[in-house]
This record gives structure tokens, sequence and C-alpha cells, in this order.
């Protein structure tokens, strides 16, 4: 017997509901003393022999099915949770006493009491109300076998729901029929529905309906496409999925979202979207699905909603919230977490959405710019290492690796005798490698979970060799290159350029290779140019150290390196950005370098780095500088007393003229003295026609005219400035 999928209805038909008040799903209605997820802790008035230096504390989780408490110091020890009628919940965490306590509950409406105890006797406590809610299914999970002895499919439904009211009961519906009835006693209930569909049927509509003791339900809707089906089993099937869909209501596709500042929509199983600023009320469709996820992680939903579209809706912003309580996740996994957008799983192509994620509130939260299919993902190791090449392909490492080991990349060199050993025996199979060689270490070592390895690659390139981008695959080999094998779970995004596969064992060599009826036409010693240019910064003018003037000017230049055996594609283009403190978290307007350029005043770091031809971009490189365009300011005294520029003064020959010079500070930059310079009664061209101040100096008796300026370290000259000094034989008594 084989397994094999049972398909989601994607379109409505006629709904079997007669009771029809469908609201919003609410799990519950807290008291003020819930914020932001976390509810009222350190009620000291209520602590009892308490003996460690922190309460528990209590969240609720962002699938608001679930209540979390957390002690770090003493641990949670027990959890008791009383209700109108007396304790509904009692649990004691069983030694050693853990740090963190997770209660799956569902209450019934009404006011509750939660208290948590730390193992010290610490205390908290906590009120929450719960209101009324209407029937809800929380989870279900789907299974098609194929009997060939009976050539029927035979459907196991296992279904978990709630109804506050009461479970009425738990329909199956198959094709407008009812085929299958359970009651429900309580106000929880996890039921198992089976039927078998014949071959012969085009198709099959299975329905779920769940009733509460008001006539309220809900509906899991199924279609199976028989005819898929079979052609699945004869191809031969993967063995098991998961697949289902979720409607918020058999007579509403559609939730209708009102005007307002904020609306949040439940859409079930702890996810939420919400509406910044609607200025216009409409629809929205969503249902739920499975996915692929990407290679290195798991779906840490167990589910991925697909937001079908929106009517008429007019609004600012939305974004949508996934809970992920309850998860075993360790930190490394939580601080890892990621929602994406499913756009071709087969292929490997997921958009990563920006995202907030909430570790106290158990969520992730991430802005949605439209429909799609939208899944929370979680990385399958318990402490994940990503090892990263240095080699840049359309500005992204060329490869990336993820696992559980802390491992590195390391290129593989072509032109030794192992690499010419390599490469002829490609070639003998109509391949060539068309990315760089790498070896990932540890060598030899089996992993588990199997690592994830991405690599990425050039349009030119494949063109260059004449090979088929559809034959690009990812291959492990042995140093002889002639033990060789594809790497499993392939994915080839022809669009983005990206291969992906998972890594069960660390063999010695790892590239992206291609077949070509030319490879045996290529030079034996002629590989595609798979290394990145170098660039180099200098500066013409004015330079000390790190300190250039805001006249200098600074060049880029590069080359793209010549080595034997390896085609080189010369430089396409340099491209840099200037970073300062005030526009480092902003984005920055990246300039292609044309000619030489100048810096203002201030210090900037240079970003800059070069593309070739091949599309190898350079591992940025930086420089930080520190640009003066601020002159120096010289100031003249006689005996103490500044004199101003211009003034004249009478004095004696025996009065000392002193000059005294400073580089004030100007946007942070100062660069510094270099020299101070002079000149009597000849304005001095510059500053090599002028005197090097070293000590005061007289003046003889006569008319005289003294004329100084500065200069920094950068080159900055202060303007000349004068004084004019009356010089009489005796000293002369001043005022």
């Amino acid at each position: 017997m084989r397994a094999i999928a049972l398909f989601p209805l994607l379109f409505s038909f006629p709904g079997l509901c007669l009771a029809g008040n469908y609201r919003d799903v609410k799990f519950g209605t807290y008291t003020d003393s819930l914020t932001e997820g976390k509810l009222t802790e350190n009620l000291a008035d209520l602590v009892d022999n308490y003996r460690g230096d922190k309460l528990p504390e209590i969240y609720v989780t962002g699938a608001r099915r679930s209540l979390a408490f957390e002690e770090r110091i003493a641990g949670v020890s027990t959890v008791t949770i009383t209700g109108p009628y007396g304790v509904v919940y009692n649990h004691v965490f069983a030694p050693p006493i853990p740090s963190t306590g997770l209660v799956f509950i569902n209450l019934p409406p009404g006011s509750y009491k939660i208290q948590s105890y730390n193992s010290v006797g610490g205390k908290t406590e906590n009120l929450l109300k719960v209101a009324e809610v209407e029937p809800e299914i929380l989870s279900d999970r789907s299974h098609v076998s194929y009997d060939a002895a009976g050539n029927v499919f035979n459907v196991k439904l296992s279904v978990n729901a709630r109804a506050s009211e009461g479970i009425h009961k738990l329909e199956l519906i198959q094709n407008g029929k009812i085929a299958g009835v359970l009651l429900g006693k309580g106000t929880t209930m996890v039921s198992e529905f089976q039927t078998r569909v014949p071959t012969s049927s085009a198709q099959s509509r299975l329905i779920v309906q769940l009733s509460d003791l008001k006539g309220n339900c809900r509906q899991i809707r199924f279609y199976l496409d028989i005819e898929s089906l079979s052609r699945m089993v004869a191809n031969g099937s993967p063995a098991y999925f998961n697949k289902y869909t979720l409607d918020p209501g058999p007579s509403r596709p559609w939730r209708t979202i009102p005007e307002g500042k904020r609306y949040s929509l439940q859409m079930g199983n702890g996810i939420e979207m919400a509406f910044e600023n609607v200025i216009k009320t409409g629809e929205i469709s969503y249902t739920w699905t499975t996915s692929r996820p990407p290679n290195g992680y798991f779906d840490a939903f167990g589910a991925a909603v697909i937001l079908k579209g929106w009517n008429g809706l007019e609004f600012g912003s939305a974004e949508v919230s996934m809970g992920y309580g309850g998860k075993a996740l360790t930190p490394d996994q939580i601080s890892a977490l990621k929602i994406v957008r499913v756009e071709d799983p087969r292929n490997g192509i997921y958009s990563e959405m920006p995202a907030k994620n909430s570790p106290k509130k158990h969520e992730i939260t991430a802005k949605v710019q439209g429909p799609g299919k939208f899944m929370l993902v979680a990385q399958e190791y318990s402490s994940g290492h990503t090892a990263s090449g240095r080699i840049l392909v359309a500005e992204k490492p060329e490869i990336d690796f993820l696992s559980g080991l802390a491992g590195k990349t390391e290129v593989f060199d072509l032109k030794s005798e192992a690499g010419l050993k390599f490469t002829r025996a490609l070639k003998q199979m109509n391949k060539l490698p068309v990315s760089t060689v790498y070896r990932i270490w540890p060598e030899n070592t089996a992993l588990e979970p199997s690592g994830a390895l991405k690599m990425r690659y050039s349009d030119k390139v494949v063109a260059s060799l004449g090979i088929k981008e559809d034959t690009l695959a990812l291959y492990t080999f042995a140093l002889d290159g002639e033990s060789n094998r594809q790497l499993p779970y392939l994915t080839l995004d022809k669009e983005g350029n990206v291969l992906t596969a998972r890594v069960p064992q660390t063999h010695q060599l790892f590239a992206i290779v291609g077949s070509s009826v030319q490879a045996e036409n290529i030079p034996p010693l002629f590989y595609p140019d798979g290394i990145s240019p170098v660039s180099r910064i200098s500066f013409s003018g004015s330079k000390d150290g790190l300190f250039i003037s805001t006249r200098t000017l600074v060049v880029l230049t590069a080359e793209d390196p010549q080595v034997p055996d390896v085609l080189t594609s010369e430089v396409a283009n340099i491209f840099y950005f200037l970073q300062t403190d005030r526009n480092i978290n902003d984005n920055v307007q990246i300039s292609t370098y044309t000619q030489p350029f100048t810096i203002e005043e201030g210090s900037r770091t240079i970003i800059y780095m070069a593309l070739d031809k091949a599309g190898n971009y350079e591992f940025p490189r930086s420089t930080i500088v520190y640009a003066d365009g601020t002159a120096p300011k010289t100031t003249a005294a006689i005996e103490g007393k500044n004199i101003e520029p211009g003034e004249t003064v009478h004095i004696t020959e025996a009065d000392r003229i002193t000059l005294a010079s400073s580089d004030p500070l100007s946007n942070g930059v100062s660069s510094r003295v270099h020299s101070l310079f002079y000149s009597i009664d000849n304005i001095p061209a510059d500053s090599k026609s002028a005197r090097v101040y070293s000590n005061p100096f007289n003046l003889i008796k006569g008319t005289h005219i003294v004329y100084y300026m500065s200069l920094d370290n950068v080159g900055n000259l202060e303007m000349i400035n004068s004084i004019t000094a009356i010089v009489s034989p005796g000293k002369l008594k001043r005022k």
C-alpha cells in the first residue's frame, strides 16, 4: 500500500452550516494586566516565604492557546489555575525543576486566577478573563493511501476541535452526503474519520463540519482530484504528504475588514493579520496548506497560510504574526526564525520577508506587501553554523554551507596536479565546473541532520562553456574526480542563478557542474573566470596618515588578476559609497566610479569593490579618512598682549613679538598645525619665501610690517595676516 497526498480544495462550494452567525474567532479577552503578551508580574504583596531574587513570570504565547511560565533563577515548580467552580488545572513540575514551563489548555468562558510558584516558594498571581468563542478547529491531519487490491483510495482525517459551549457533533460529509457522525460531550475533542473513494470517481469532496450546542459551526473542506492521484500512483508518488485547507466560514469565503486605525483578524492556529489605517473597507480571502521548506529548514508552524487576495480594501500597511509557542526550539533556532514567501518550492525560490521576532511573546511578525503563500521556518540544527566563501557572484557569496557543525570552506586549486587530474576526469564525462571548486571542512564527516549547500553561478560563465542551464547540478567528488555523485534534494533557481541541495556527508570536493558536448574541445588548461578582481585606493594631494585635505583627490583602480590557465574577463566596474555616522543605518547611494573625487570635511568610511565581466564581485574593502578643509589660525602678541591683525602698535626695541597657532576642530576633524611662518617688511609669495617661526623675536628702530600665517598637516594654508609696529629705541610704557 502506497501513501500519497490529499490535496486541499482551493475554491468554495455551497456550505452546509445552517446557523450563520459568523464572527471573528477570538481566544480570549484579557484584563488590563496583559501588556504586550505578558501578564502582571512581581506582585510583592502576594509573596509567601519568598527566598529567590526573581518571581516566576507568565506569558501568553502568540498562539493564544498556551501559557508559558518562566523563572530563570529558582525554576518553575507548580502552576495552579482556579476558575468559577474551583481548581481546573494543577501541575507540579517534577525534579529537576525546569526554568520554564509550558501549559497547553483550553479554558471555557469565565474569569480565572493563575498562580505560579518557584522552587523556593516565590509566588506570582494573575487574572485571566476568557470570552465566549465560537467553535474552532485547532488542527487537522490528512492521509491518503492507495489500495491496489480494492482499487480505492483510503482516506484518514484526524481533527482536533474545541467549542466553548460544548461540542455538539463532528460530521464527515462526502459529496454532499453525510458519511460519518461523531458526538462530543466536552469542550474539546480529538477525532478521526476514515472513508474510501473508488478510483473510478472523477473527483471527491470531503467536509469535516464542527457544530456546538448553539448551532454555530465551522468546516474543513477537502477536494480529491482522483485523476491526479492515480497519475501520481503510476509515477511513484512520495510516500506521504499532509496537506489541508481551513476555510474561515462555509458561507463567508471572504472576510470583511472595516475602516479604522487598526484591525486585527484572527485567522486561526495562532496566526493574526493586522491592517493599519484602513481607509476603505473591503474583504480578504485566505486558506491553509503545507509546503516544502527551504533546504536546511523545517516548517516551524506546521502549516503555511495562503492569502489569496483582497477586494476593494485600501489601507496603509499590513503585517502577519505567527506564533511558535510550544515548539521545542533552541535559542539559536529562535534567533534564526524567519517568515518566507513561498514562490516556487520545487525550484527552491523563497523570498525572506523583513520580520521582527519577539521571543517573550513567542511570535514573529512580518510586513505583507501583497497576496501570496507565507511560511514560518526554522533551521533544522539546534545550533546552526553558516560557512561562506569570500568569492562573490552577483554581490553575494558564491557558496554558503549551513549545518550543525562549525565548518569552513576552502578553494580547491585546479592548477595543482590533483586539480588537473580532477578536470580531465570531468571532461571525459562531458562535464565542466561552472563554479569554483570547494573543499568543506571537516572532511568526510557524517551530518545529522544533513547540511544545506547553496551555490551561485554566472550566466556568462555558463554561456561561455556551451553548457545548457537545465543540466546544472551540485556534485560532490573525490579528489580524483572519478568518484562523484549528484547531491540529493536539488533545486535550481534559473532566475536567481542559485542551486541548493542537501549534504549528508562532507566528502572532499563540491562544485556546480554542467554537461557540455564541448567539454573535450575546451583546452586542457582553460578554466572559467571565477576569480574576483582586486581594487586599490590611493590619494592625489596632501595626506597625513588618515588625514586628507578636502582638495585631495581619491583615486580608485582595479585589475582582474592574471591567473595561469584561467580566462581573465577584465574589470567591468568599480563601485563605492561614503559612509558617515549619520547614514550608517540608512540606505546609501552606491556610485559607479568614473573619475577621482574629493571628500567633504568630516570623517568618512570609503567602501569600494570591483566587478569583472564574468560577474565576480570583489569582497568590499574599506578605508577610513578624516577630511580637513579648515586652515589654522595664528595670533600675534607683544609682551603677552594680543594684537589684532591690521593693528598698528608702538613698541620698543626691547619688546618681544610672539606668534602662536592652532588648528581648530571643524566638523569633528583637525589635522593639527604643521608650521608657522612669518616675514618682516616683505609680503611672502608663499610659505617657502617666509621664515619658519620658532621663538619670539625683536624689531630694530623704525616702522615695520610683520606678516604671518600657518600651515596644517594636510596643506591648508592660512591667509596672510599682518601687524604694523612703530619701534622706538627706549622701552615705551603702554597702558
